[in-house]
């Protein structure tokens, strides 16, 4: 059976990963930033074919259940049949191959590269995707004893990318990109995206570096979304320029949002799959229960 280690990431599967990355003014002194540390990486890739270890129970030529758009079905409409029937092979192998990857601070190209090599199956990154993560500067750790499938998502959710396997191989991208993607091929248009139960435990969970000298708050709060791919709605717009410092060498989401907003006279709350930041007295009243009508009985 696949093992995996316990991941302190907004992916929430059985898998250790973490993101790391630098603001939107990457190279600028004062922008909000990631410590940087010597990159200390080792990989030890391997695969296991058909019915072959933990992590089988593929069967060649049947739709690969842990592949990134879910479990399959018919062949796309819009793909001829020898594409389609390409794409499903692939999608199979991601389903049966197990990979063994052990990372820390890669860029996730190199971390794809060790991927490619365990499963068979080609995986890069778009163009777009690739320029957005060097601006960031990202780095991620992963270390995963699992399906290629299942690492096929690990790894788009933590960068914030979406996946997809097409009759080449596994493409990764920003969600935008991929869904003119999919309309291209003719396959269904469904991005990746964060549950509402991933996210109250990446609040807990998910840990970030952060550096912010003097930086406008909803900087550094975009700075955040990006890096964490969850939603963060700043409804107090006045303070939006407000120039904020914090330099904390890695702590989770909730306890940053939290160093942002109280000196700032300003709370945050979840709501779904998203947060809300406003101020004080304003989320104290999105918090509080709904009044009892009269004469309804207190529960």
């Amino acid at each position: 059976m696949a093992r995996a280690c316990l991941s302190l990431s907004f992916l929430f599967v059985p898998a250790l990963l973490s993101a790391q990355g630098e603001g939107p003014a990457a190279g600028s002194p004062s922008a909000p930033q990631s410590e940087g540390k010597r990159e200390d990486r080792a990989a030890t890739p391997r695969s296991q074919g058909p019915g072959g270890g933990a992590g089988g129970g593929g069967t060649r030529g049947s739709p690969a259940e842990g592949t990134p758009e879910g479990q399959g079905g018919a062949a796309p409409r819009g793909l001829p049949t020898e594409a389609a029937a390409r794409r499903e092979r692939l999608r199979a192998r991601l389903n049966e191959a197990v990979v063994h990857l052990s990372f820390r601070r890669a860029r996730l190209s190199e971390v794809l590269v060790a991927l490619e090599r365990a499963c068979g199956v080609p995986c890069r990154l778009g163009a777009k995707a690739q320029r957005v993560l060097r601006k960031r500067k990202f780095r991620l750790r992963y270390v995963a004893d699992r399906r290629a499938a299942d690492a096929v998502r690990d790894l788009a959710r933590a960068a914030a990318l979406d996946a997809e396997v097409t009759p080449e191989g596994v493409v990764f991208d920003l969600p935008r990109e991929l869904r003119r993607l999919r309309r291209s091929l003719g396959l269904p248009v469904a991005p990746i995206r964060p549950r509402a139960e991933d996210v109250a435990r990446m609040l807990r969970t998910k840990t970030v570096r952060l550096v912010a000298r003097g930086r406008p708050l909803a900087e550094v709060l975009a700075f955040l979304r990006r890096e964490t791919g969850v939603g963060i709605v700043l409804a107090a717009r006045d303070v939006a320029q407000t120039p904020v410092t914090l330099v904390r060498v890695e702590a989770p989401l909730g306890e940053l949002l939290d160093a942002l907003t109280r000196p700032l006279g300003l709370d945050w709350m979840r709501q779904g799959s998203a947060v809300l930041v406003d101020r004080a007295e304003a989320i104290r009243r999105h918090r509080a229960p709904p009044p009892t009508p009269p004469g309804d009985p207190p529960r």
